[in-house]
Formats: C-alpha cells, sequence, structure tokens
C-alpha cells in the first residue's frame, strides 16, 4: 500500500492544523454567508424566527463535521477501496486532496440545507458557484474524485490492485487516452456546459405550465433580483468563458480532462435525472413538485462526485425524505416539505460510506443501457404513482401508503442483499 498524505507525526500534525484552520474558515464565511442572507430575506421562512447566532451555530457544527471527515479520509483511509490483503489502497496526496474537496462540498450542502429549511428554495448563488468551483478543482486536482480499485494483471503473479479515482466511464487509469482526446469528447463537455448555463440562466420555469416559485433576493448582489438572472452580457461572459477554457482543457489532454469529463458527466446526470423526476411528477400533480433548485443542487453535487455516486445520493435521499414525509404525515404536520435536505443528506451518506456503498451497488454501473432503462422506468413510475396518489380519495391513502412502504422496505433489503459482496 502506498502511503497517505504525509505520515507519521508531522504529517498528522500538519493535516490537524489544516482541518481546524478549514473549520474556523468555514465557520466565518459560511455562517456570515447564511447570518446575511437571512437578514435580507424578503419575508420570515415556515421556521422559526431568525436568531442571530444560529447561523453560526450551524457553521460551528459544520467545522466539526470537516474536522471528523479529515479524520475520517485522511487518518482512517475510510473510503480508499480495499487491496487482494484487505487493506486500503491509497494515492500519497489522495485522501488529503479528496477531503479539501469534500470540505468545500460540505460547507455548500450545508448553507443549501439551512435555507431550503427556512424558505423551500436552494439559491442559484449556492449551487451555480459551487459547480463552476468544481469543475476548476476537478480539473486542477482530479484526486478529488471519488477512489476505486484498478486490476492490474501481472505475468506469472496474482492480479495487483493499484489506487485510482472513479471517470465517467471507469477507472481513470483505463480510459483510453484517444477516446478523450477525440473532436466527439469535446463537443460533449462543450454541449454539457451549454445546457447548464441555459438551465442555470434561464429567467423562467422550464415546465409549460407551472410557475416557478418567487426566488429570494441575493445579499451579495447590489439589488435584489425579481427573477433569476436573465442572460445579460455577464453571463454571456460565462458561457463564452467557460466554453474556452474547456476547450484549452481539450487540448491540453490528458487525464486532467478525463476528470474534467467525469465531473461535467455528474453534472449532466445528476441534474437531469432529478429535472427529469421534477417535470413527470409536476405534470402529475398538475403543480410544481420540487424547485429547480434541487436540480441545479444535484448538478452541483455530481459535478463534485461524478454520475455514478450521484444516483446513489439520489436513491437514499428520496429514501430519506419518504421517511420524512412519512413522519410528517403520521404526526398530521403536513406532507409539504422541502426536498433539498433528504438529497443533501444523502449525498454524505454515499460519500462516507463510499467503500461500502460502491462495494455493494459498482457492479450496477457496467451496463449503462441497463442503467439507462430503469432510470427511465424510475421516472415514468413516480409519475404514474402520482397521478394514481392525487386521484385516490383521503380516506384510501393511508392504506395505501402503508402497502407502498412494505413494498419499498422488501424492495430495499432485496436490493442490498443480492448486490451484497458474496450473495448470489
Amino acid at each position: 500500500m502506498n502511503a497517505p498524505f504525509p505520515a507519521g507525526v508531522f504529517g498528522a500534525a500538519v493535516a490537524l492544523a489544516a482541518a481546524a484552520l478549514a473549520g474556523v474558515a468555514l465557520e466565518r464565511l459560511a455562517g456570515g454567508w447564511l447570518d446575511a442572507y437571512e437578514r435580507d430575506a424578503a419575508a420570515p421562512g415556515p421556521g422559526a424566527a431568525f436568531e442571530p447566532r444560529a447561523a453560526w451555530r450551524a457553521a460551528a457544527a459544520l467545522g466539526v463535521a470537516v474536522v471528523a471527515a479529515w479524520w475520517w479520509e485522511v487518518v482512517c483511509l475510510g473510503l480508499e477501496p480495499a487491496g487482494i490483503d484487505g487493506a486500503p489502497v491509497a494515492a500519497s496526496w489522495g485522501p488529503f486532496t479528496r477531503w479539501l474537496g469534500h470540505a468545500a462540498l460540505l460547507s455548500l450542502l450545508a448553507a443549501a440545507t439551512w435555507i431550503d429549511l427556512r424558505h423551500h428554495v436552494i439559491p442559484d448563488w449556492i449551487t451555480t458557484s459551487g459547480t463552476l468551483v468544481a469543475l476548476v478543482a476537478v480539473w486542477g486536482f482530479p484526486a478529488i474524485l471519488l477512489p476505486v480499485a484498478l486490476e492490474v494483471p501481472r505475468p506469472f503473479a496474482p492480479p495487483r490492485l493499484v489506487a485510482d479515482l472513479l471517470a465517467a466511464t471507469g477507472p481513470l487509469s483505463s480510459v483510453d487516452p484517444g477516446s478523450a482526446a477525440s473532436p466527439l469528447a469535446l463537443a460533449a463537455a462543450l454541449a454539457i456546459f451549454a445546457a447548464w448555463w441555459w438551465l442555470v440562466t434561464s429567467p423562467g420555469d422550464l415546465l409549460p405550465g407551472v410557475a416557478a416559485d418567487d426566488p429570494l433576493p441575493d445579499p451579495t448582489a447590489a439589488e435584489a433580483p425579481s427573477a433569476p438572472a436573465a442572460r445579460d452580457r455577464r453571463t454571456l461572459v460565462l458561457l463564452s468563458v467557460g466554453l474556452a477554457a474547456i476547450a484549452a482543457a481539450w487540448w491540453w489532454g490528458g487525464p486532467r480532462f478525463v476528470a474534467l469529463l467525469a465531473s461535467l458527466a455528474g453534472a449532466a446526470v445528476g441534474g437531469g435525472l432529478v429535472w427529469a423526476t421534477r417535470a413527470g411528477a409536476s405534470l402529475a400533480m398538475g403543480r410544481e413538485a420540487m424547485g429547480l433548485g434541487d436540480v441545479t443542487l444535484m448538478a452541483m453535487v455530481g459535478a463534485w462526485i461524478g454520475w455514478q455516486a450521484c444516483v446513489l445520493a439520489c436513491f437514499f435521499g428520496v429514501l430519506i425524505g419518504l421517511v420524512h414525509g412519512v413522519s410528517r404525515m403520521a404526526l398530521r404536520l403536513g406532507s409539504e416539505l422541502p426536498f433539498g435536505p433528504g438529497l443533501c443528506a444523502g449525498v454524505v451518506l454515499v460519500v462516507a460510506a463510499w467503500r461500502t456503498v460502491w462495494g455493494a451497488a459498482g457492479e450496477n454501473f457496467a451496463a449503462p443501457l441497463e442503467f439507462a432503462a430503469v432510470a427511465v422506468a424510475v421516472v415514468v413510475g413516480t409519475a404514474v404513482a402520482l397521478a394514481v396518489w392525487m386521484a385516490l380519495p383521503d380516506r384510501a391513502r393511508r392504506p395505501v401508503l402503508a402497502v407502498v412502504l412494505v413494498l419499498l422496505a422488501a424492495l430495499v433489503v432485496w436490493v442490498w442483499v443480492i448486490g451484497a459482496p458474496g450473495a448470489g
């Protein structure tokens, strides 16, 4: 096994000091960010009245979470895949670099969760900036991508497992450099970025007949906008600079562009999956089922962790949201709740338990066509189920919900058992 980020007492001291500084910085930046946003909000949120110290307490908890993430990812190598001997396989600087990226992602998720819980909206200034930072960070430091093991065959000896990174089509080192340097790869990257730009700069909702939620003001702007950012000169500059940067990265080539492709693919799949689910659910219910902020949130998440982990995070996020929603219905607190916090919790769960989750579910991503068929079936099934639910009388909803929950629990157990290592 390669030694992780500088081993020994000195390395541990440097890592701990960096973790402490990151926690303090996150407390200052995230706490002040949330404080300013809530002070300038046009209307109080659905929760309790604003308390100035609440944002600082949340940011302090975030700092603790960042330190805990350092302990798990850098010291324990909790995300790294296990080698043949069962010991973690890690590149020298990989865990530390990845932890820095996850610290940034944690701060973005915390800000999105805080505001979504209070105001039922996820501002674009969180998800847009988070996506751009992710694209630049992953290109500059590909080790931010989640780790996997690559099996290297050896003559007259058992294969050797080496540390690698999860790209869009498998381990990064196994990607054919020729395919990554092809004009088709460049066209796909440019198309994804242009589609993301169109989404985040859309002046209105992208669903016909469904009104968008009123956005909250951005306290970082000179004047709070009354609608999402319109396509003005600044957004056109963003598009031009982004496309030029992607073209330059393609010209530069190498593993960095493969990592950038993985980040862009994650944004496309994460945002596209949630957008398709949102579109089908909204059409079935005749009203907006979830906000567009959930779409841009998962696009941002996919840019940080890749499309495979993003899909798994969506799965766990839906389960967490379902449990939360059923609990609220059982306690007669209403069924309206933001979807973003559940998605954020799913992301944290998948990243923290990455070795176990990928070991159980990784093989399911080997057949992309089958995966696409399952995704389409889930989206269509969700829309049909919601349409049936809306047509049911109130007295029939609770028994139907109980049956669905039992079937869902059985399905989860079955999938987990079948997907467990050594099953079958």
